[in-house]
Parts: structure tokens; sequence; C-alpha cells
């Protein structure tokens, strides 16, 4: 099948199977976790894993670069026409593209601190964007997006839960983590702020 064709898969960063799918999937290390889920989904694989990460698919016509829901792992890509490049170092862009400062991102960066939307100082670079999927075949570079927070408002259904439910799941987000991982030594810093208090309650 289509499916079949991978040629290798690259993470930046880590992987770790959703909550729901965890005890599925749990004995697969991340790069078995992806090609399993890919041959079995598709490109629908990202559904069912969360993480900070970069994840490359390449394919043997082709590849997917998928980005974390909070795109807190970074990548860029130019664009000038039929040529493209992408890289995890916008210098590396720089030093090898003509680029053009866009001054109104550079307006809105000094006021907030931020690029919005992808944007960045340069007209021709974007940043990945939380949830994006970039696909390139046919000789086509494609983005779509497997999550959007607008989906939230969307999907705002009443639900009632018993007291102890965010308590235990959260119990079993970091056991989960830990089990798979199985990290050598685990610190919380006695000055953290509401994340480690809320690790340290799951530890305890």
């Amino acid at each position: 099948s289509a499916r079949d064709n991978i040629e290798k898969i690259y993470v930046d960063g880590y992987v770790i199977p959703r909550n729901k799918y965890y005890d599925q999937y749990k004995e697969y290390s991340q790069i078995e976790l992806i090609r399993t889920l890919y041959l079995k989904f598709g490109k629908n694989f990202i559904n069912y894993v969360k993480g900070t990460f970069i994840i490359i698919i390449f394919l043997n016509d082709g590849f997917y670069i998928f980005s974390d829901i909070h795109s807190i792992k970074k990548f860029f890509i130019y664009r000038n026409g039929d040529e493209f490049c992408i890289s995890n170092s916008l210098k590396h862009i720089t030093d090898n593209y003509k680029v053009t400062i866009d001054y109104e991102n550079a307006a809105i960066f000094t006021l907030i601190s931020h690029f919005l939307n992808g944007a960045t100082l340069f007209k021709e670079v974007i940043s990945a964007k939380p949830g994006q999927i970039i696909s390139f075949y046919g000789d086509i570079l494609r983005e779509d997006f497997y999550w959007e927070p607008e989906s939230y408002l969307r999907n705002r259904k009443p639900k009632k839960v018993p007291v102890c439910y965010f308590s235990e799941t959260w119990k079993n987000i970091i056991n989960n983590y830990i089990e798979y991982f199985k990290p050598g030594g685990i610190s919380v810093t006695l000055t953290g702020g509401n994340d480690s208090r809320m690790v340290l309650s799951a530890l305890l």
C-alpha cells in the first residue's frame, strides 16, 4: 500500500502514546510507535501521540513534517516561487538565501515580544505553527493542520465527571511518562511554580 513506502523516521524531541491509547502501545519505542501507527492510520497517526516534537517521515516519493500542538520545537520554511528550504536553523536559511526584512512584523514583535501566526522577521520565511503538517509530494509543498485551538470552542459540550477525575488523570499522565521513558532520576524545583507543584503532587 502507499503507507508502506517509509524510508526513514526522524524525531527531534520526544513522543509518547496519548493516555487513551497508552496501554495498547506502551511497549513500542518512539520510532516503532510512529512507524506502527503510520502504517495503520496514515498521517492520522499523529492523533494517537503527544509530546514536544518535530516528526519527519521520509517517504520514497516525498515527506511529512509534523509540529506539536504548542509548536515548542521550531522549524522554518523559506519559499520563493518553486524554490523552498526547510530547516530548524533560521541562520542557515539567512546565510544561504536572499531574504528581506518585514518591517510590519518587526514592529509587532517590538510591541508584544512575539511573532504572530508563523510570521518571522523576514518576508520569505515562516516558522512552524501549532499542530501543523507540512507535506511534499508530486513536486508540491502543502500545509495543513491536524489540530486547531478553535476545536475546543466548537466542541464545548457539558461533561459531568467525579471530583477525583482530574487528579486521577493527572496522576496517570505523570506515571505514564515515567514508565515510558524510564528516567534515571526525577527532579522538581522547590521554588517552581504551579507546574512543579502539580508534578510533585502526582509523584506523592
